[in-house]
């Protein structure tokens, strides 16, 4: 519709999931938005309205993501004319005296280099299914993250790392 939303922009934390609505021109950010969020087997867990496009939700005791356990939540905002679903996973990523920690605990990173090249099309994926079970493969390899050099991938490909359980290290160029 000509009056749509753009993009979301999900901001998971230790117990609040910050959110962001872009819409299509200015006078949509006075809408009433309806965001719900669906745990990682599909139960709507939380239904919250707002009439601001930026809002904080609260979310007590998430289930976190890890390559081990790839819990993904999707969270879905609603117009009167449009909706708009991502997922996202509840995950903390810091480094403390000289190790890198995953939700808080020691992280040991299994890593390759992804060119991310493909036979057909260079740089662009031939599918989703493609890169997922290229992710797959990697995981049976023993692998818990990939980097990708000297560019920024398709969207889809974090997409896919998010749903597989593999973390990426991105160098942008």
């Amino acid at each position: 519709p000509a009056a749509h939303i753009r993009k979301l922009k999900i901001t998971p934390a230790d117990e609040t999931i910050g959110m962001e609505i872009s819409v299509s021109n200015e006078s949509d950010k006075q809408k009433c938005f309806t965001a719900e969020v669906f745990s990682p087997d599909g139960i709507l867990v939380k239904s919250v309205e707002s009439s601001v496009p930026a809002f904080s939700i609260p979310f007590l005791h998430p289930v976190q993501w890890s390559p081990d356990e790839p819990n993904l939540y999707t969270f879905k905002v609603s117009t009167k004319t449009d909706s708009i679903s991502q997922t996202f996973g509840f995950r903390t990523i810091e480094t403390r005296h000289g190790q890198i920690l995953l939700n808080g605990k020691p992280f040991y990173m299994r890593s390759a280099l992804d060119q991310d090249y493909y036979p057909e099309d260079i740089c662009t994926p031939p599918s989703q299914e493609y890169i997922e079970d290229e992710f797959r493969k990697a995981k049976a390899m023993g692998l818990n993250s990939l980097r990708v050099h000297i560019k920024v991938a398709d969207p889809r490909y974090y997409q896919a790392a998010d749903k597989i359980g593999l973390l990426i290290w991105t160098e942008l160029p």
